[in-house]
């Protein structure tokens, strides 16, 4: 027996030897590989290392939302009324769209005067960022704020049309968030284009747009989730000829009447856009709204980030050992190893209901490596920062085993290309 450990041990030396990963210099990176049945480990270095893992973090956030919520959860946003007043209880829900509240009021009964209308997002506390969230990237859209009040996930689309001016998309009559543009069409390499974020919900557009036949769109972040949310709401408002004294938020009592709900896709249909789509929105949503549930208060990023934690205990993992701030993988102060990432691996898939979802839900390593070799061979779910490149999932070896794998590479400079190509050969050699 003994033999036959020296044997493996050698194999695993050799593996490591032969195939070390080629990183930047001054890069930092941390690898494990291993069989997922027998937890036997092919390859490993720096393990212990607490780096960023990027959207790689969404793993964890897919993991939790299925155990915590079940996959026949849904958001449910409600107007409701009594004799008085007119109620909008927001739940959250990262997909709303105008749209939805728009077709609920058009359900409203023929009653079309009341005293006050209250905007009810008692379900979250008011931050709209969490802690280390990258300030430079606050107002795009990947980045916009997390909120109860979520209104076609707080940006809006605009593209350029004749000359330089602007447009909604899709095109409407509101006006919830204002671009001033300033840019010119001139191409000067000192002469940037840049977006400035000038007051509440207001930008302005400055530099050089280059090429006047270079098709140019923003997706822009709204700065104030709630003023957005009140604006959208006064105005369909008006839309629909209803009246009210005052818009004022504050919480919905127990006693209204639910007189028109919208319910978002089940939790499987949000989680695919979570794990293929990497959207940021739904998954910090779901870390505060299983927060709200934990604790059965306003979820602030202070619970979110207690919450995180007690799952990663209960997961089998030292939660000291790590560090958690939210559920999308965006913040600058997400610490895991590719020990957490390997041990929720292997979690995933021994449970087969589980593994089933990840299996729909993420992308694959042909899409991974832009390589046809790949179809079929499993799945994997990459992370990408300034500086950060991570790649978590399922590999299939030649010899018909799954290996889970977690491979991060933090403070590189330039193109993730040199980290991709190194994750790629350490999993060719399964196929050796």
């Amino acid at each position: 027996m003994r033999v036959l450990k020296l044997i493996f041990l050698c194999i695993l030396l050799n593996y490591s030897h032969a195939h070390a990963i080629k990183v930047p210099d001054g890069a930092v990176f941390s690898a494990k590989l291993m069989d997922v049945e027998s937890g036997e480990v092919l390859y490993a270095e720096n393990t212990n290392a607490l780096l960023n893992p990027a959207s790689t973090l969404k793993t964890f956030t897919f993991y939790l939302a299925l155990k915590k919520l079940g996959e026949e959860f849904q958001y449910k946003t409600q107007l409701l009324a009594d004799t008085k007043n007119l109620y909008i209880k927001f739940s959250g829900d990262p997909t709303l769209t105008l749209q939805n509240l728009d077709d609920m009021f058009a359900s409203l009964p023929k009653k079309k005067n009341f005293l006050v209308i209250y905007l009810d997002g008692e379900i979250f506390g008011e931050e709209p960022y969490a802690p280390g969230m990258p300030v430079d990237n606050l107002k795009f859209s990947y980045a916009a704020p997390s909120s109860a009040f979520s209104i076609d996930q707080n940006y809006i689309i605009f593209n350029k049309v004749e000359g330089a001016n602007f447009v909604y998309q899709p095109s409407n009559s509101f006006d919830f968030l204002k671009l001033r543009n300033r840019a010119i069409h001139r191409e000067d390499a000192l002469c940037p284009l840049e977006l400035f974020a000038t007051g509440v919900n207001e930008y302005t557009l400055e530099g050089c747009y280059g090429a006047k036949n270079i098709p140019q769109k923003l997706q822009i972040a709204v700065t104030d989730p709630k003023k957005y949310a009140h604006d959208i709401i006064q105005a369909l408002l008006k839309k629909h000829n209803i009246t009210v004294q005052k818009i004022i938020f504050g919480k919905a009592p127990n006693s209204a009447t639910v007189v028109a709900e919208h319910a978002s896709e089940t939790l499987p249909n949000l989680l695919r856009k979570v794990m293929y789509d990497s959207d940021n929105h739904i998954s910090n949503s779901l870390v505060r709204i299983m927060a709200y549930q934990r604790f059965q208060k306003p979820a602030s990023w202070f619970l979110a980030q207690e919450f995180l934690k007690e799952s990663v205990g209960e997961l089998g993992f030292d939660p000291e050992k790590i560090q958690l701030v939210e559920g999308s993988g965006l913040s600058k102060k997400n610490f895991v190893t590719v020990d957490f990432m390997t041990l929720l691996l292997q979690t995933i898939h021994k449970d087969p209901d589980l593994r089933k979802y990840y299996y729909t839900a993420t992308t694959t390593l042909a899409e991974v490596f832009k390589n046809a070799d790949w179809e079929g061979k499993l799945s994997a779910k990459t992370g990408t920062l300034d500086h950060v490149f991570a790649l978590t999932g399922f590999v299939m070896g030649q010899d018909g085993k799954v290996y889970a794998f977690s491979f991060n590479t933090n403070n590189f400079l330039g193109s993730p290309k040199v980290v991709k190509s190194s994750y790629e050969q350490i999993l060719k050699d399964l196929e050796a």
